[in-house]
């Protein structure tokens, strides 16, 4: 990768191949290499991220040709100021079973932002 960081938009195909999108961090170590992936809720015209968890996770990885035993995702789901707790900021790690071709059987982990924070400074 050219850049240790990126923060950008990340366009994929959600459920049923419906054009998808999602804010997308990668911080590149070098051993590691930390994906979050960010809900963009009203933003986004497909699936969500959780809803196509693997799908996104595997696309993600095939695109970029790395190794799934590298990768450390994250699921992201941005403060959306509203009075629901479904709407509150919060993060996954998200781990998954890996086939030899693609991702299957995502299982979320809550954790805190200072969890992130380590994360981060580990890489």
């Amino acid at each position: 990768m050219e850049d240790r960081f990126v923060d950008t938009l990340y366009e994929f195909k959600g459920l049923w191949d419906r054009p998808s999108k999602c804010g997308l961090k990668i911080i590149e170590g070098s051993e590691k290499l930390l994906v979050i992936f960010t809900e963009l809720y009203n933003d986004n015209p497909g699936t969500s991220i959780t809803n196509a968890s693997a799908l996104l996770a595997t696309q993600f990885l095939k695109e970029r040709n790395l190794d799934p035993q590298k990768v450390i995702f994250v699921e992201h789901t941005p403060d959306n100021t509203s009075k629901l707790s479904f709407y509150d900021e919060a993060f996954y790690i998200v781990t998954y079973n890996w086939t030899g071709d693609a991702f299957e059987n995502p299982v979320w982990e809550q954790v805190g932002l200072d969890r992130i924070e380590e994360l981060i400074k580990s890489i």
